[in-house]
């Protein structure tokens, strides 16, 4: 009878605790699963546009705007992503040597000092720095993203669609000429929507 009892109250301990340690483990695999899914996808609740010029995709807030135009004058698709604070432009034209109307080279001429590079990896490009330049502007100078190639060239060619070539340019969305040419490079820096502005050239994927 006393074995009996004994491996009775075995039986509840071990179905006790066992039903425990399923419920703890449960939840904790529960948050580490949504804590990792967080921590990836840092573009979540962001919107995809794609260019159908050279075939990228791009990711942008939803509170930011999107536009895409082929001017009539230069041949030339113009993406702008705008929030209220940052100014994104993203031009693409076709050419077969990279060349097109006044553009002469890939380099960046007006580009005038490099503040700080952050490379990253851009599908089928390979590495792909973001820049934050200082760039002549007028009789000023300005401060800018940019993205340039890993050999200098700010004119990234299409791996998907032969002879295009688009530049990505992010500035300070300000109210005069004269308030580009007086921005520093701290008050550019200080731009709220900078942190976001890099995430948006960093999506690009072709």
């Amino acid at each position: 009878m006393k074995k009996l009892v004994a491996a009775s109250i075995i039986i509840v301990l071990l179905v006790t605790g066992g039903y425990y340690w399923h419920k703890n483990n449960k939840t904790s695999t529960r948050t580490v699963a949504v804590n990792v899914q967080q921590n990836d996808d840092k573009y979540y609740g962001w919107k995809t546009s794609v260019s159908t010029w050279t075939g990228f995709t791009i990711h942008y807030p939803s509170n930011w705007s999107y536009t895409a135009q082929v001017g009539n004058k230069d041949d030339t698709e113009h993406i702008i992503i705008d929030s209220n604070k940052f100014h994104i432009t993203i031009d693409t034209f076709k050419s077969a040597n990279g060349l097109h109307d006044n553009v002469t080279d890939t380099k960046c001429t007006d580009c005038k000092e490099v503040i700080s590079s952050q490379p990253f990896r851009m599908n089928n490009l390979g590495v792909v720095n973001l820049e934050n330049v200082t760039y002549s502007l007028d009789n000023g100078t300005g401060n800018a993203l940019i993205l340039q190639q890993a050999n200098g060239e700010y004119l990234i060619k299409s791996p998907k669609i032969p002879g295009v070539y688009s530049k990505f340019r992010g500035i300070s969305k300000l109210n005069s000429l004269q308030d580009y040419q007086s921005e520093t490079n701290a008050q550019f820096n200080a731009n709220p929507d900078l942190k976001i502005a890099k995430l948006i050239l960093e999506s690009v994927r072709y």
